[in-house]
């Protein structure tokens, strides 16, 4: 996310009803414009997924990227098929040595 983009405001105001429909889902907002390690992932993600250049936001979710928001019916549709189809995996893992882990994140950047 980058502070004063259009694009991460539709995003972060389509988010919050994105993720009561999805209560399993833990959603990690990170401002590229001042976190440096945000913007280092950001260009990372983007190389790995071939989504050159960078844009915001960006939204990945079990090594899935998606770049740029535009509207709930295109993006958040397109989104939820990305968390939907890549979610049939337990919510959650148990460990014997680092008890329970959640599988399930979704970083917005």
């Amino acid at each position: 996310m980058r502070d004063g983009c259009p694009h991460c405001a539709d995003a972060k105001a389509f988010l919050p009803r994105f993720a009561s429909e999805r209560p399993w889902l833990n959603i990690v907002y990170r401002a590229v414009d001042v976190d440096s390690t945000a913007r280092d992932d950001l260009i990372r993600y983007s190389r790995a997924s071939d989504s050159w250049p960078p844009g915001v936001p960006t939204f990945m979710f079990n090594r899935k990227v998606l770049v740029v928001f535009e509207s709930a019916e295109h993006n958040g549709a397109r989104l939820a098929a990305i968390v939907d189809m890549n979610s049939a995996s337990p919510e959650n893992i148990d460990t014997e040595l680092f008890g329970t882990l959640s599988v399930f994140h979704l970083v917005a950047e």
